[in-house]
């Protein structure tokens, strides 16, 4: 019973973020293991809300670089980066055409987590902002943005894709981990 009422609770944080909320993705989250999973639950909130999830145009290039090279492995080892990109590609161009992720960058932008906390500085004052990654260094300067004192804006908000393809939200730790 209680499997089936977290699920029901994933399902409204998953809901209430998609309807409040400006949704970026990095690009360990889209060659995450559980991306598919993660895509197969927001897909039809994204419809039914007539939303999309924001990839910058460095992190797209990024999954390019990745899906290009079959003997890149990341800094943890993991050889099936090639695969995880390849399928990442695939998927944001599908669901680009379909209306649901959109693909937004200037070609002067440095790298992608850069790129990523100039947009939220940016446009705090505007929106809600979600980024979903499962980098915890990124998510801890994200989460810092939003600590500003002398600027109110909007909520800021980190999450990262869990075992099931939910989102669970990122809590600051004093230790950055």
């Amino acid at each position: 019973m209680s499997i089936i009422v977290d699920k029901e609770k994933l399902k409204q944080y998953l809901y209430s973020v998609v309807s409040d909320y400006k949704i970026f993705i990095d690009s360990c989250s889209l060659m995450f293991t559980e991306a598919e999973a993660f895509w197969d639950n927001i897909i039809p909130i994204l419809k039914k809300k007539q939303k999309t999830v924001i990839v910058p145009l460095r992190v797209y290039e990024e999954v390019s670089k990745f899906a290009k090279n079959p003997n890149l492995c990341d800094k943890n080892g993991d050889c099936n980066l090639h695969s995880k990109a390849v399928a990442a590609k695939k998927k944001i161009v599908g669901l680009q055409s379909e209306g649901l992720v959109e693909v937004f960058g200037d070609d002067d932008d440095f790298f992608a987590d850069n790129v990523l906390q100039v947009v939220f500085t940016k446009f705090r004052m505007k929106y809600n902002l979600l980024l979903i990654t499962q980098d915890l260094k990124l998510s801890q300067d994200i989460i810092d943005i939003g600590k500003s004192l002398s600027v109110k804006a909007k909520r800021l908000r980190v999450a990262r894709i869990n075992e099931s393809g939910f989102l669970r939200e990122y809590y600051e730790t004093s230790d950055g981990k």
